[in-house]
């Protein structure tokens, strides 16, 4: 549910004024709105004229009452601008531009493995304005969780994308990637600067059940077939690896582990037997050349999908015990993804179904949300006299949006 739903709800079946309207479009305009990205994201408006007073008149009718994510080519100091500004506009619909105004943000910042200190200090900062932060860090499944949807509802997610990452790798010195250490510099970096616990998710283990089981049977023998005792004897191990590292976690005083469980497989037997191989991952967790290790795939005997879903299923379930004795919570979304026959329903899959390893994670974004949002806490007290703390020429913009206009294009 928005923040202000009953506000935007009245302001759904008003008429909307050629002067709101007007505003409206003022504000995008001074804003940069970006609205080629906008009809991108959002296919079903590709008929509507490319002008800003089509788009301003859909999104103040049914946009903003849907919680559509606008599009800004915007930076932070844009944010304490329009923060600092009275504007005509409903309520509703001012907070749904300022999560727009965030989720953009967010999305310049990326991952923030690779984002300076002050980046990390602005994001923070973004806490006066009633926003939520929590952390996570998997490999490429992880982008369920930095999703514009969960800014929409006042969450803030940091997302570090540790791409073709393995739980095993996470505590070997040796391991390519190097994205244990990577995690634990980003989280003493955090650690540093909260003055309020951070829920810190881990999605990791997708990259192992999938990809490396296979690859290291693979590798070590001229093996053709896996079988159950394998499966279970690397699942186990494989979870004990992950959570030695996850202990490790807890010396950070400030933040708070959760472990989400992997998602069910969406590659189908076809996909799998034509030699299916994902380079960057493959790179990281083989030994093999690619060429080599894809002759050895094509005469593999892999599981069929059923079966794959259960080895799925029994990881987690392993995950989830573990989870138990360390006392860290544990989210699955995956069990809400099952079509009659227990496997993946098509409508979560990437199109065309069954060729990407990869789910559409935002044909389930309310059900992640419903998961995330317990886990991160209560909303943040707003302070609406609180000033943002915004350093350098971020905290100049601030002074001059309240010496300027105070009634703004709303």
């Amino acid at each position: 549910m928005h923040y202000f739903s009953g506000a935007l709800r009245r302001f759904r079946h008003r008429h909307i004024s050629a002067r709101t309207i007007r505003s409206f479009c003022d504000l995008l305009d001074r804003y940069k709105f970006n609205l080629e990205k906008y009809r991108v994201l959002n296919y079903d408006l590709a008929r509507l004229p490319a002008k800003p007073e089509a788009f301003a008149r859909h999104y103040l009718a049914h946009g903003a009452p849907e919680g559509r994510c606008l599009t800004f080519d915007c930076d932070f100091a844009d944010v304490a601008k329009f923060y600092a500004q009275r504007h005509r506009i409903n309520r509703g619909v001012a907070r749904q531009f300022l999560r727009s105004l965030v989720a953009s943000c967010v999305e310049k910042v990326g991952n923030i493995g690779a984002a300076p200190p002050e980046e990390i200090d602005h994001l923070l900062d973004l806490q006066r304005f009633g926003f939520r932060p929590f952390f996570s860090a998997g490999d490429s499944n992880v982008a369920a969780y930095a999703l514009p949807y969960y800014v929409m509802h006042d969450l803030l997610p940091l997302s570090l994308v540790c791409a073709g990452g393995s739980a095993r790798g996470l505590v070997n010195p040796n391991s390519r990637g190097q994205f244990g250490n990577t995690i634990h510099k980003v989280i003493a970096l955090l650690n540093d600067r909260l003055q309020q616990p951070l829920t810190a998710i881990f999605c990791f283990g997708q990259v192992d059940v999938q990809f490396v089981m296979y690859y290291k049977i693979i590798e070590s023998e001229p093996a053709t077939s896996i079988s159950s005792a394998m499966i279970d004897a690397f699942s186990r191990e494989t979870n004990a690896l992950y959570f030695s590292f996850l202990e490790g976690i807890k010396q950070y005083k400030m933040i708070r582990p959760c472990v989400a469980a992997i998602f069910p497989p969406s590659l189908s037997d076809a996909a799998i037997r034509s030699g299916y191989i994902n380079a960057s991952i493959a790179s990281l967790n083989s030994s093999l050349p690619i060429e080599q290790l894809r002759e050895r795939v094509l005469k593999f005997d892999f599981p069929d999908l059923p079966t794959r879903t259960r080895i799925h299923d029994d990881f987690n379930r392993i995950l989830e015990e573990m989870c138990r004795q360390h006392s860290i919570p544990h989210i699955d979304v995956g069990r809400q993804l099952r079509g009659p026959d227990g496997l993946v329903a098509e409508k979560y899959m990437l199109l065309p179904p069954g060729v990407d390893h990869h789910l559409n994670y935002n044909s389930f974004k309310k059900e992640l949300l419903a998961a995330v949002e317990p886990i991160v806490g209560n909303r943040f007290k707003k302070d609406k006299h609180a000033k943002p703390r915004f350093s350098g020429r971020y905290r100049a913009a601030l002074p001059r949006a309240r010496a300027g206009e105070t009634a703004s294009s709303g």
